[in-house]
């Protein structure tokens, strides 16, 4: 077996890794779909790019999630049968019905801190609401009693520190194993309602001890809570940074569902999936593996911008089939409460758009130094005196509401358009072109024409526009003069517009 050059990502696109992992990942994956690399993290392993590969590779059983001469660890770090009785035993919480019956609570918990919020002013919406939700609804699901709330919120702001990170994680997950003990050890009450207490008062299959349990909780605290933040914030992210998907919404040709789904595909919460050691040969998109124990990792952020699998996967196009993505994982070990956290972002983004539709984003994105985790230091935005209790039932779409352009926009993009009309038949008049009017296809506007009234508008008001203008459903002129507002408005605060897929990977710093 021919063996692969080794790629040091941190010495190849320096600070990219972090802050567009997925133009880095590409030319990787252009170069071949498994590669030999250093992680910024310093781990050396088979870099799996490819969606056909990295799935396959998630399932096989040439590979284990155990460590080579490790002893029996937690659920995520564990093979069947043991990974199966672990997860069997709190596997009914996260079923269908199990998440119903949380969505009166979540639903609740999401009013309560929307409440919160204060309005026609910046607020950094992390710490405010996208980490805040999580931390209640856990505490909620574990049976932790309100007092205890406080520490829990403490011990996962730990989890997501970059300033000396791993000593700080280190440490709050230390506290939190102790705390859960002292729980299991009836030194500390719990709400015999949660799951906790479930466990405490049913009777445990065979070979599972309370320190399994304890691990099983303290990672369903640890990685939930992560990859729930990240969620809730990538999609509002998505909602604030492509303007075509707030006029779907508002239209109701799209919901929070497809905003949540396409969220997932193209910016994952978690960019890379846990350890695997190849403990058999395998072959991976034409790349052959020693099984000899060393380290493999499917790069989920790559594999859901596979062309292979995807077709236009730079595009955030809301409506598209995103089956078989992996922004949880996939195979046995795919996460376990995925539909808990769509279940908690669908109802925090969906109440938050429903009530603020017009919000926007304050501030230029800068994304945590994380080869593992997709997230945002903050994400400041300007609420603009929302409407409290008129927000959207999570996953629904959302009502029609007129957009309110300004008439010397909307105005020159009228002109603009009739110039084209006027070229393409000669015979159209003012009169004869309604505000509202969908031009694909009308009179021999076709996307040539969208395209230079785009091109010419962006010359006449000195903006940039992004190609995902172009993917609405509908495109009239009120259509368009939304988006030269929408980019006069991020020009005017500095938001930055989204990397041009195809730009090198150098110039997206």
């Amino acid at each position: 077996m021919e063996e692969l050059a080794l790629i040091d990502l941190l010495e190849r696109f320096g600070s990219t890794i972090y802050s567009d992992p997925h133009g880095c990942y590409s030319l990787l994956r252009s170069e071949s779909p498994v590669q030999n690399v250093v992680l910024p993290d310093g781990r050396r392993c088979h870099l799996v790019l490819d969606h056909a590969g990295a799935r396959l590779m998630l399932s096989s059983n040439s590979v284990s999630n155990q460590r080579p001469g490790s002893g029996d660890s937690h659920m995520l770090e564990s093979d069947d049968p043991r990974h199966s009785m672990l997860r069997q035993t709190i596997a009914g919480t996260f079923s269908k019905s199990g998440i119903r019956a949380m969505t009166p609570a979540i639903s609740h918990i999401v009013d309560q801190q929307l409440a919160l919020l204060p309005e026609d002013e910046d607020v950094d919406l992390v710490p405010t609401l996208a980490r805040v939700v999580p931390v209640l609804v856990t505490a909620r699901l574990l049976g932790i009693l309100p007092e205890d709330e406080p520490r829990l919120s403490r011990w996962t702001t730990e989890f997501l520190a970059t300033d000396d990170g791993a000593r700080r994680m280190a440490g709050a997950r230390a506290e939190l194993t102790d705390f859960i003990s002292q729980i299991f050890e009836k030194r500390h009450p719990v709400d015999g309602n949660g799951l906790i207490g479930d466990l405490l008062a049913r009777p445990r299959r065979s070979g599972v001890t309370d320190d399994d349990l304890i691990a099983t909780i303290t990672l369903l605290v640890v990685a939930g809570h992560e990859a729930t933040v990240n969620l809730i914030t990538n999609a509002i992210w998505c909602y604030l940074s492509f303007p075509h998907v707030a006029q779907a919404l508002a239209a109701g040709t799209a919901d929070v569902d497809d905003l949540i789904a396409e969220t997932l595909r193209f910016q994952p919460p978690l960019t890379l999936s846990s350890s695997r050691y190849l403990t058999r040969d395998l072959e991976l998109s034409g790349t052959a593996l020693k099984g000899d124990g060393q380290l493999v990792i499917a790069s989920f952020a790559s594999a859901n911008r596979d062309e292979a699998k995807y077709e236009n996967p730079d595009l955030f196009l809301l409506g598209r089939r995103t089956a078989g993505h992996l922004g949880f994982g996939s195979g046995a070990h795919r996460c376990l409460g995925d539909g808990l956290a769509i279940a908690e972002a669908r109802c925090v983004v969906g109440e938050l758009i429903g009530r603020f539709p017009d919000m926007s984003h304050r501030e230029e994105t800068r994304w945590r130094p994380s080869c593992i985790s997709r997230s945002q230091h903050s994400l400041v935005v300007r609420l603009d005196g929302g409407a409290p209790g008129s927000g959207t039932a999570r996953g629904h779409q959302r009502e029609s509401r007129p957009m309110q352009n300004s008439p010397e926009v909307t105005e020159q993009i009228r002109s603009i358009v009739l110039e084209v009309l006027h070229d393409s038949d000669g015979t159209t008049t003012e009169a004869d072109l309604e505000l509202d009017t969908d031009l694909r296809g009308y009179l021999g506007f076709d996307s040539l024409s969208i395209m230079y009234v785009l091109s010419t508008a962006e010359e006449r008001f000195g903006v940039t526009l992004g190609d995902a203008e172009l993917m609405t459903s509908t495109m009239s002129v009120r259509v368009l003069a939304s988006y030269i507002e929408a980019a006069l408005a991020r020009q005017s605060t500095r938001t930055p517009t989204v990397n041009h897929p195809n730009a090198p990977v150098g110039e997206m710093l």
